[in-house]
């Protein structure tokens, strides 16, 4: 969760795009810092990310949130009883 907290999610355009195209994308330099093997710098003034890379970490802070998330409820279901 601490990771995927750290990474973006915005809606833009790339270059390549029609001007009235609009997507939704993450910042590779912010996922550069937490996961830097999903991240392409082979040209450094154009870094590329590979989404596939980014899906298991993303899962897992799920399954880190699904947890919690039913810690409190129990906790919750305690208190209230």
């Amino acid at each position: 969760l601490n990771k995927v907290s750290q990474i973006r999610g915005v809606t833009g355009r790339l270059k390549t795009d029609e001007p009235d195209v609009s997507r939704s994308m993450l910042i590779a330099q912010d996922v550069q810092k937490v996961l830097p093997e999903a991240v392409d710098a082979t040209n450094a003034d154009e870094l590329s990310l590979r989404y596939t890379e980014v899906i298991p970490l993303l899962v897992s802070a799920l399954h880190d949130a699904k947890d919690r998330i039913e810690a409190l409820e129990a906790e919750v279901a305690a208190l209230k009883s």
